[in-house]
């Protein structure tokens, strides 16, 4: 019966934004339709019944909801009962006379039944078709404040699984007192606290919930660090491949976020270029110049300089040059990704 809830935080400060991502374990699978057939000696006797949520967790009708094709009103719970999970409906016709209650639980294929309608009265246990989720999705977006002070403020937006969300972000509230901890999420009807000590890279202490239908009690909860420096990317890389004036394989050139480098060998001499400024644009997005290294030989002697140009870019292809401090060109040729 447990589904799974993630969180996902996003934190504003003096820091840059950080995203973590919680899951939470609990106890509650939601309960989508239940269909119902008996026969009787004048007729069938069907119901069929689709299910939404109220914002206080209640059963109510969503989508088509008849007996005998009358269309019915809805009352209904669902709650955790040991280790499952039990519902009660209370049915009432909208346009005849009818009332009727079903009584069961999630995992069962039967349920305790009571009819008073046109086709008159009838009791007893029968079976039941159920569509139930058990991992309903739900997430939490917290967006949190932290001042000098260690005051938490913020706002949060629920997605409980069950459909009954407020449709305003709701309150966040906190305080980081040294090695303390403590947050408290009210978005409508539910609520979420967090109550914890430093632990390692975040916080280890009790979460306490409550998302109708919904609620528990989590002890031992590892909440990572929301105010801790976002870690820095990888480094994103792309490799090209060389070749002189008459095609002929020259080298590498090596592009990424944090470092650039070419290699070429030319005539059994070796040449390198290297910036260690890096480039956001591993692949150039459009033609014309691109990339320009300052250029060694063997023995680290300067050499110069050599520019990169974009000539196609399907495939990225161009053409580079390599040139003395004069602007003379020593060599040129091409290179393709």
């Amino acid at each position: 019966m447990a589904r799974w809830i993630c969180l996902f935080v996003f934190c504003v400060s003096a820091r840059a934004l950080v995203a973590v991502d919680i899951p939470l374990p609990a106890t509650l699978s939601r309960l989508d339709s239940l269909n119902f057939v008996l026969p009787m000696a004048n007729g069938e006797l069907s119901a069929d019944l689709h299910f939404g949520y109220d914002a206080k967790g209640r059963i109510v009708c969503s989508g088509d909801c008849n007996v005998d094709g009358s269309p019915v009103m809805i009352k209904g719970a669902i709650k955790v009962i040991g280790s499952g999970a039990a519902y009660k409906l209370a049915l009432k016709g909208i346009t005849d006379k009818v009332n009727m209650q079903f009584a069961g639980a999630l995992a069962g294929g039967s349920a305790a039944f009571k009819y008073v309608g046109p086709k008159g009265k009838a009791s007893g246990i029968n079976q039941v078709v159920l569509d139930t989720e058990e991992n309903p999705e739900a997430s939490l977006s917290l967006s949190p404040v932290l001042d000098p002070k260690g005051k938490i403020t913020g706002t949060g937006a629920i997605v409980s699984g069950f459909g009954n969300d407020s449709s305003t972000p709701g309150t966040l509230k906190g305080k980081l007192k040294g090695d303390s901890l403590l947050l408290n999420v009210t978005s409508g009807g539910q609520k979420l606290s967090f109550k914890g000590t430093r632990s390692g890279d975040g916080f280890l202490g009790t979460l306490k919930f409550k998302l109708p239908p919904a609620k528990g009690v989590l002890t031992n909860f590892f909440l990572p660090n929301l105010f801790a420096p976002p870690p820095p990317p990888p480094p994103v890389s792309a490799t090209y491949g060389l070749s002189d004036d008459t095609g002929g394989e020259a080298g590498t050139l090596l592009v990424s976020n944090d470092l650039i480098v070419c290699t070429l060998h030319i005539n059994d001499q070796f040449f390198f270029g290297r910036d260690e400024r890096g480039t956001k644009l591993t692949r150039p997005s459009e033609e014309g110049f691109w990339l320009h290294l300052d250029l060694v030989d063997s023995a680290l002697v300067n050499m110069g300089g050599i520019v990169f140009t974009v000539e196609n870019l399907s495939p990225v292809s161009g053409s580079w040059t390599a040139a003395d401090d004069r602007g003379h060109e020593i060599f040129s040729g091409f290179w393709t990704e």
